[in-house]
Parts: C-alpha cells; sequence; structure tokens
C-alpha cells in the first residue's frame, strides 16, 4: 500500500530528527564529515519543503497551483497510474472534476442565500460559504493539472505508453 504524501513527508522529518540527533552524540572526526553532515540536513529540509509545497492546495495563484497539484497527483497515484488511461478515462476524470467544481460554488450561493442580516449563525454560513468558495476555486486547479497530466501522457508515443 502506498503511503500518502503525509507520511512520506513524518517519515522524512522523523529520519532526520534521527540523524541530526545522531551526529550530536558523535562529533565528527574532521571538518570534511561535518561539512558533509550539514548538507545532508540541507537536502533533507530541502526535500521537506518540496514535498510540503505540492500537497498544500493553492487557490490564490493559478500557474503555481497548477504545477504543484499536478506534481501532487502523480506523486499520490503514481506515474503508472495515468500511463495507461485512455481518453475516454481522462475525459471522465475531467468531467468529475469539474462537476466538483460546479457544485462547491453552487453551494456557496445556496449558503450565502441563507444567511440573513438578522440570524444569529450568519457568521458560520458565512464561513461555510468561503470554504466552498475555496474548495471551488482548487476544484479548478484540479482540472487544469489533470489536463496537464493528460497532456504529459498523450505526448509519450503509443510504444512509451504501453511499457
Amino acid at each position: 500500500m502506498k503511503n500518502s504524501l503525509k507520511d512520506q513527508i513524518q517519515a522524512i522529518q522523523t529520519l532526520r530528527q534521527f540523524w541530526a540527533k545522531e551526529w550530536g552524540k558523535h562529533p565528527p572526526s574532521d571538518a570534511d564529515t561535518d561539512v558533509q553532515k550539514v548538507a545532508f540536513l540541507s537536502q533533507v529540509d530541502d526535500a521537506i519543503e518540496s514535498l510540503e509545497s505540492i500537497n498544500s492546495p493553492e487557490v490564490e495563484e493559478f500557474a503555481e497551483g497548477v504545477v504543484n497539484e499536478a506534481q501532487h497527483q502523480r506523486a499520490k497515484w503514481g506515474e503508472d497510474h495515468d500511463a495507461n488511461k485512455t481518453a475516454d478515462q481522462w475525459v471522465f476524470l475531467i468531467g468529475f472534476l469539474v462537476t466538483k467544481a460546479s457544485q462547491a460554488f453552487r453551494a456557496e450561493r445556496m449558503l450565502l442565500d441563507m444567511s440573513e442580516e438578522d440570524d444569529p449563525g450568519r457568521e458560520k454560513l458565512r464561513a461555510k460559504a468561503e470554504e466552498q468558495y475555496n474548495k471551488g476555486l482548487h476544484h479548478i486547479i484540479t482540472v487544469a493539472a489533470a489536463c496537464s497530466n493528460w497532456h504529459r501522457c498523450a505526448k509519450k508515443s503509443p510504444a512509451k505508453r504501453e511499457g
């Protein structure tokens, strides 16, 4: 079973903490070893930051969000998952994601319509509406990311897609 990105990030952070602690117990024997340890920990920190960035939904910056979401989808599902999809399967996926965006914006509108000026629960309804609005924006980005991943797979020759 494939671990989620969150699990992978946690595992890397745990390893980083372990090695930082272990190396703290054993002083380096020479300056080169110390430099290597610092470089290693820096690379681990960069990997954690990279994984966290693709595992964080973006709704404000469209282009950045699409790139991160496309990477997130490939990391979550794997390259092989998309490689053998047919055009019809891609169309179904994109239609499903477009529908999710539409439903989120519909829910936002409904919640805003329900929030009357004198309603004591108005703020909760408005907060839920804001949540649905952000979901809708994110779903638009997931649609574009899915299109990006479809394009990536479609560029490969049929021989490459099969093997």
